[in-house]
């Protein structure tokens, strides 16, 4: 018979024709058309050999690439050296707005609690006007009420301020929530004994005063607010 993909006489019955290597059955059922061999698959060895140096090739070079950093464009080494130096200034600055919050809000703790403390005892008016507390409320009893009242926002307030000062020494981020409970604590206190006040008395003068003090306070609050926020990465909840 003749191999169907040499034409050269088969002399013996093989499965394989000598000399193209063509895989057939030699009873003349012709399996399906495969490629020609290349002369090295012929022959195991160096066959073997050759697969083998190309994989260590392959292996080499996967090693060199793996070790090997492409190097940076000027352009880009330029902009991470500034990427890195305002990086730096920032973290400066955020670690300074970090201490000036710690200080402000042991002041801001102070102060409420020593307000509290001084209408609570009544030394708030021999302090502030030169006259007695029982003075005072034996001539206005209507404003003994409306101090304890003051005197309840503001050790309110004083406490949410402890807690966040205690939180915000730990960098918690629940510190910011009892930083903002206490300012609303203590705005709405002030303007609460304004307003009460001005009913009382018919006069507008503690409710303007009121609403002047708040002023820097508001200022002092969205300085600390826009510090939290924009260094939020700072504090872990």
């Amino acid at each position: 018979m003749r191999c169907p993909n040499c034409g050269m006489d088969i002399v013996i019955a093989t499965h394989l024709c000598p000399h193209c290597g063509y895989a057939h059955d030699f009873d003349g059922r012709i399996e399906p058309r495969r490629d020609l061999p290349e002369p090295w698959e012929i022959t195991p060895e160096r066959a073997r050999k050759r697969r083998e140096k190309r994989e260590r090739a392959a292996a080499a070079w996967a090693r060199g690439r793996a070790g090997k950093k492409p190097a940076a464009r000027p352009e880009a080494r330029e902009t991470g050296r500034e990427v890195r130096q305002a990086g730096e200034g920032t973290g400066a600055f955020a670690g300074a707005m970090h201490t000036f919050s710690l200080l402000s809000l042991g002041v801001m703790t102070v102060l409420l609690f020593g307000s509290a403390l001084l209408l609570y005892s009544g030394y708030y008016y021999d302090l502030t006007s030169g006259v007695s507390s029982d003075y005072v409320y034996s001539r206005l009893p209507s404003l003994r009420s409306t101090d304890q009242l003051l005197c309840v926002g503001y050790g309110l307030a004083g406490l949410f301020a402890l807690s966040s000062l205690l939180k915000l020494s730990k960098r918690e981020g629940t510190a910011v929530r009892a930083f903002h409970i206490a300012a609303l604590l203590y705005a709405a206190a002030s303007l609460a004994y304004g307003l009460l006040v001005m009913i009382d008395f018919k006069t507008t003068q503690p409710l303007v005063e009121a609403a002047v003090r708040l002023i820097p306070f508001a200022a002092y609050v969205g300085i600390l607010t826009l510090h939290f926020k924009r260094s939020a990465a700072m504090y872990h909840s």
